[in-house]
């Protein structure tokens, strides 16, 4: 407390006393228990009354011990059971938690495979190993210079990014401490395999392999590549200590459509321990023919760029930039055309669409000339207004159209479109509605037309890029956005109509791949029915079939089949009482990446450490890594004091002994017949 507060409550009571003796016992011959009650209780209630005006205060200090967090993350991926770490793993995890580090750190514990997961289980199952994302997970979660990490792993990452360059940006130190095999091996192995999904009938598709060796001898050996069993392609190659890399292009004929499964190899060397990795399996379809769109516009805009990466993504599909002011002649090689912000330079297009009937997807924004769109189509109208402004999506659950996956349309961000109230004339199905200023509009963002057997997309707004600038934001790929705009030109470029059953599903699964398949159903009205009972039929080519439920997910149905061997299958979608059913086929590939590496990665450890100001051990150093930690003076607990100013009085306590008091000395004069 301050001495000017202890000197005020000082004078407080001295002030209080003077007056109290003044009023009882100046010039008074009344003595006695009561009338000093009664000046007591006047002293109480006015010395309560002034110290409830000074407020008292003292300062509180309180002192915290802060710990560092020490995590200790393990791999739990099937590479360490392999090659026979698991049993060191453990043990070099125990050893760390006896060690009572829990005195000096805040001890979390952490294993990952291709996620990170919370707890001290050690399953060693994961089936690919992702090491980047796991310390990109913790990097989000803890405070600079809040943690410290020790990894312990073998160093073999099977999937995302390389984690070798996380340690410049990590917020804490790594020390690694390596498990498995340290011995290098002479080793012969592929280590990618590129091609495209799709080819077209009668052209040749290239198949790119990168083939390195590690060994002390010159190395004679054959590269072959087979198509559905059928050796297509063979050269013979030499490797050695000073060329121990080798890229290969083959060039092959795609002679029939299908499905294709290729399996590329190079033969092994009699001391060759690991074989495993000398094969690469692979797939690739081949189509009878190719969806030509336009994009017609005339004007610069990063959403026409965008579009056509989008589209291109698929291989099957190849896209022009046209200005409008073309020829009919030139117009007809293209199977539907994309309308970016029309205005009165597309009349000529917009009579070769009307004539021809050709679908079309129009997309309007800030500059396009809605008198003239209003006058030159029936689709739809805007009495529109010269205002811009930012418009969100807003998802309609009973859209019926196609499937539109798992694209997350809450999160993307708004499009720029011109205010006015829009009015679709035929019949739609809108997927998006607006939302403006945080009031749901209710009016369409984008919706399909479809009258007869001709089919329209509309969407109310541009910087569709930001869009998929967002589902690389989210998914670390452009996968999700090209897979949704894929959707809407294989509907358009498409005389069917729509289904109630449809289906979603990849043709090909890596060993290493989750095998899915989703569905979509619509009642009668094409409202997505979650009531449905969903079954699939599955069996491998030439087996029995087997039954299993579809489960209900969040606006689909869903199968997962990655307990299924590696081969080819067929299945058959169906709905319960209803006469309605989807088949198809699909692979699994044999491919068990987590067995393509005998020896730990420790160089590469060992430079994630060095670059995050942390150390590389082995598992005979965990004391030294033990020490290392403990004896860091920057590793070591701090105090944390607060300081915090306390009221000393309860203004509640206060007033009530206030009014208790005054109450007693009323009620006592009262009594003795007192004014």
């Amino acid at each position: 407390m301050q001495i000017n507060t202890v000197l005020l409550l000082i004078l407080a009571a001295l002030a209080t006393g003077l007056l109290v003796y003044y009023q009882y016992y100046f010039r008074s011959d009344r003595r006695g228990m009561r009338h000093n009650l009664m000046a007591a209780f006047r002293f109480i209630a006015l010395f309560a009354t002034l110290v409830l005006l000074i407020n008292p205060e003292i300062d509180q200090q309180t002192i915290q011990l802060e710990k560092r967090k020490l995590i200790l993350v393990s791999d739990h991926s099937s590479s360490i059971s392999h090659s026979g770490a698991d049993t060191i793993l453990k043990q070099a995890l125990e050893q760390l938690k006896q060690a009572d580090l829990a005195r000096q750190f805040d001890l979390r514990q952490f294993g990952f495979a291709d996620q990170l997961y919370s707890g001290d289980s050690t399953s060693f199952t994961g089936s690919i190993t992702d090491i980047n994302f796991a310390l990109q997970e913790i990097n989000e979660i803890v405070e600079p210079e809040e943690a410290v990490v020790v990894l312990l792993t073998d160093g073999n990452q099977t999937y995302g990014s390389d984690y070798e360059y996380f340690g410049s940006q990590a917020k804490f130190p790594v020390y690694s401490l390596v498990v498995g095999d340290t011995t290098k091996y002479e080793d012969l192995r592929i280590d990618q395999v590129n091609l495209n999904r799709y080819a077209f009938l009668r052209n040749r598709f290239p198949i790119e392999t990168f083939i390195s060796y590690e060994g002390q001898n010159p190395l004679d050996t054959r590269y072959s590549i087979f198509l559905n069993d059928e050796r297509v392609y063979s050269e013979s190659i030499t490797l050695s200590p000073d060329q121990n890399t080798k890229r290969i292009t083959a060039l092959l004929e795609a002679s029939s459509i299908g499905q294709k499964n290729i399996r590329v190899e190079v033969s092994s060397f009699p001391q060759e321990r690991n074989k495993a990795n000398n094969i690469r399996y692979a797939s690739l379809e081949v189509l009878d023919e190719q969806t030509r769109v336009a994009i017609v516009t005339d004007m610069l805009h990063p959403d026409v760029g965008t579009l056509k990466k989008a589209i291109e993504a698929n291989e099957q599909r190849a896209v022009s930039i046209l200005k409008p002011f073309g020829n009919p002649d030139e117009w007809q090689q293209y199977d539907m055309f994309i309308l970016y912000q029309p205005n009165n330079t597309f009349q000529s297009l917009y009579n070769y669409l009307n004539a021809s009937g050709t679908s079309r997807f129009t997309i309007t924004g800030t500059k396009t000339d809605w008198r003239f769109l209003n006058d030159v189509q029936q689709s739809f109208e805007k009495e529109f207004v010269n205002l811009n402004d930012e418009v969100l999506p807003v998802i309609n659950k009973g859209f019926a159209a196609f499937d539109t996956g798992k694209i997350d349309f809450r999160s993307y961000p708004p499009l720029a479109a011109t205010l006015g109230e829009l009015r679709i004339r035929r019949r739609h199905d809108v997927l998006l509605e607006q939302r403006i200023r945080g009031v749901d509009t209710g009016e369409p963002m984008f919706a399909i037309i479809q009258e007869n057997e001709s089919r329209e997309a509309v969407l109310f707004g541009e910087n569709i890029w930001k869009w998929r600038m967002q589902s690389f934001r989210s998914q670390q790929s452009f996968e999700e956005f090209d897979a949704f705009v894929g959707k809407i030109i294989r509907l358009l470029s498409t005389n069917t109509t729509k289904n109630r059953l449809n289906l979603d599903y990849e043709n090909t699964f890596r060993g290493m791949e989750a095998a899915r398949i989703r569905a979509t159903y619509f009642d009668r009205a094409f409202q997505f029915d979650g009531n449905a009972k969903l079954k699939i039929r599955i069996r491998p080519k030439g087996g029995d079939y087997t039954d299993r439920d579809m489960l209900l997910k969040q606006g689909y149905y869903e199968v997962n089949l990655s307990d299924l061997e590696s081969g080819d299958y067929e299945f058959i979608v169906s709905v319960e009482k209803e006469e309605l059913s989807q088949s198809g086929s699909f692979t699994i590939l044999e491919y068990e990446v987590e067995r393509l590496f005998m020896s730990s990665d420790y160089e590469k450890l060992e430079r994630l450490s060095e670059r995050s100001e942390g150390k590389l051990f082995f598992p005979d150093q965990v004391a030294s890594l033990i020490t290392e930690i403990t004896d860091n003076p920057k590793y070591l607990p701090t105090q944390r004091s607060e300081q915090n100013v306390v009221s000393l009085i309860d203004y509640k306590i206060l007033l009530a002994a206030i009014a208790l008091a005054l109450a007693i000395e009323w009620f006592l004069r009262k009594y003795q017949g007192l004014i």
